[in-house]
């Protein structure tokens, strides 16, 4: 699985990406700075909006906002319909993630909205030069082609906010969801460790779920596979057992942040009631189908797994935003085998202090990623050097003595 991707050279924007449904997820450099940095971007698209709307409506808002939440692309850039992304496309244009399409499919306009926003806050000018490395589920990873195909014409000759940029694709590489902690993995245990073992890396997602069976240092196209058994279908089968809720990413983040022990705080934006009466009965239901939605997605994912896992493991790497909603299901059933990447987890948190907390597993896979395509050494984490340094100063008193 192993891609060389020449960053340390002339790009002058090196970007990972995991462009995922409930959040794309960038890290990047500009022109090898010594510190990168973490973009979060509302998982949104609407296509087709007409650009005399949008320009319509920027009259009316009162004061700038960050590119970031003001993300309109025009492709090619004479073009009288724009592409919204984000923020903007869910607060104004109903936009949604998209996800009746494969993910390469609407990964395109998250890079130029990416892409366009970075230029414009660091005064990259019109025409210039990007190095991307991206995560695909596994299932969509032979498209890997294809998407750096339409990528690269795209960012050729396209508009953000208004203004034309020409982007030129220097270098370009994809790997499977899973991809980039498996190769952190491999640097933890060393090559010739990891070329022994038998090596399971869970993917457990927003829209799919994926196993990387990694066997004597190699991926096995064979025995690794994919399901669309995402949260998203938690999310659904709560729709589907109360009233008025509908699948939106304000729901999602409500759901996932209730966690095993929904409490009245978690939901009590979700409550539609305006009856006193209702409104407490109404609570306990959405704690109650809450409960029952994450058991039955449980179930489901833990059949998934008694038919996918391999016979014989020493441990099992249970990486994305669900492996740590369900942490305590996967503890019980994989035991002392579970590995949930608590030390780059940390990393992430040192090296990104301003990222919101329940973004930082979610970030794991590209942060892995970008240490090794841009050969980013992330600091010890915090415990780990207090120890260091009290053994260190145990070394020196003795040595005193």
């Amino acid at each position: 699985m192993k891609q060389e991707v020449n960053v340390a050279s002339k790009a002058d924007l090196m970007l990972t990406a995991d462009p995922g449904s409930s959040a794309s997820k960038f890290i990047y450099n500009v022109q090898k700075k010594e510190t990168p940095i973490a973009l979060a971007m509302s998982p949104e698209v609407a296509v087709g909006v007409s650009v005399s709307s949008i320009k319509a409506l920027q009259k009316l808002s009162m004061g700038s906002t960050s590119p970031i939440n003001d993300a309109w692309l025009q492709i090619p850039p004479d073009s009288k319909k724009a592409t919204v992304v984000g923020y903007l496309a869910q607060a104004e244009y109903q936009g949604n993630a998209r996800l009746d399409l494969l993910k390469y499919e609407v990964i395109v306009p998250k890079f130029l909205a990416a892409i366009g926003a970075i230029a414009q806050q660091h005064d990259l000018g019109n025409k210039f030069s990007v190095a991307i490395a991206c995560l695909l589920p596994f299932g969509e990873y032979p498209n890997k082609d294809e998407l750096k195909t339409q990528l690269s014409k795209s960012l050729a000759d396209f508009a953000f906010q208004g203004s034309r940029l020409s982007v030129e694709l220097a270098d370009f590489v994809c790997y499977p969801e899973g991809g980039g902690l498996a190769i952190y993995q491999r640097q933890q245990l060393g090559d010739e460790a990891f070329n022994k073992a038998t090596i399971p890396v869970v993917m457990l997602g927003h829209r799919n779920s994926s196993l990387l069976l990694f066997e004597k240092g190699k991926l096995s196209l064979q025995q690794s596979t994919t399901t669309e058994n995402g949260f998203i279908n938690l999310v659904k089968q709560f729709c589907t057992l109360t009233s008025g809720q509908s699948p939106s990413n304000r729901l999602v983040e409500a759901i996932y942040q209730a966690g095993e022990s929904p409490q009245i705080d978690d939901i009590k934006h979700l409550i539609r009631s305006q009856d006193e009466d209702n409104i407490q009965q109404e609570a306990e239901l959405l704690k109650s189908v809450i409960k029952t939605a994450r058991e039955d997605y449980w179930r489901s994912i833990k059949n998934w797994l008694d038919e996918v896992m391999p016979s014989r493991y020493s441990e099992v790497f249970l990486v994305g935003g669900v492996a740590q909603y369900l942490r305590q299901e996967l503890t019980d059933y994989f035991g002392e085998k579970a590995r949930y990447s608590d030390r780059i987890m940390a990393q992430i948190q040192e090296v990104f202090p301003q990222l919101e907390q329940s973004l930082t597993s979610r970030f794991l896979d590209v942060f892995a990623l970008y240490c090794d395509v841009d050969e980013f050494e992330p600091p010890k984490p915090k415990g780990e050097r207090e120890q260091q340094a009290r053994q260190e100063k145990i070394r020196q008193e003795f040595a005193i003595r």
